[in-house]
């Protein structure tokens, strides 16, 4: 089983994938949670931290080969009857970089990479403004993560995959608004569901 949560920065993917692993965990299944980009991603990340310039097909190549080149990981995990969760994928590689490089454009260029297409997707969306507070109240906001115009077209790409059901037949769009633990009930339902 393989889910991906996804959702604009600041939209409590993170804690909800450690939360839904607690849960998992009391239900005796026991989880394996993957985070992307990976430490391995250096210029995507160096990029990030505006310690260097990354041009979008570049970052585009630094984060679908990251992707890439865990897919045998993946793979395996998934055949041998792991439960596994992914914290971003390939679908905020079309949000993200969709805005330079067009969002047709980096769509079509996913499907002919042949990735494994996981069998739900949870999107966390709320409003840009939300997202704007919530990271800079967490730490100094990245290129990403400061940019309000930037992510409300982010935002907008991710909605539109979801009612594409882009790589996926089983998107699931869950008010990130909410408190915590609403969002969680709201998150286990669609994993219950999967179960």
């Amino acid at each position: 089983m393989l889910v991906v949560f996804e959702g604009i920065d600041g939209s409590g993917k993170g804690t909800q994938a450690a939360m839904l692993c607690e849960f998992l965990q009391g239900r005796q299944i026991f989880p394996s949670l993957h985070k992307y980009p990976t430490e391995n991603a250096k210029a995507a990340h160096a990029h990030l931290r505006g310690e260097a310039s990354s041009s979008p097909e570049e970052l585009f190549s630094s984060f679908t080969k990251d992707i890439k080149n865990e897919q045998a990981i993946l793979h395996k995990e998934i055949s041998s009857g792991k439960f596994v969760l992914l914290d971003r994928y390939v679908f905020s590689t079309v949000a993200y970089q969709g805005g330079a490089l067009g969002y047709e454009r980096t769509r079509d260029a996913i499907k002919t990479l042949n990735f494994l297409q996981p069998d739900a997707v949870l999107l966390f969306d709320f409003p840009v403004q939300i997202s704007l507070a919530r990271k800079g109240a967490q730490k100094t906001p990245d290129k990403f993560e400061e940019d309000a115009h930037f992510l409300e077209g982010v935002r907008s790409r991710y909605i539109r995959m979801a009612q594409e059901g882009f790589l996926c037949g089983r998107w699931h769009v869950i008010d990130a608004s909410k408190n915590r633990q609403e969002v969680f009930e709201n998150a286990k339902e669609c994993l219950l569901g999967l179960l």
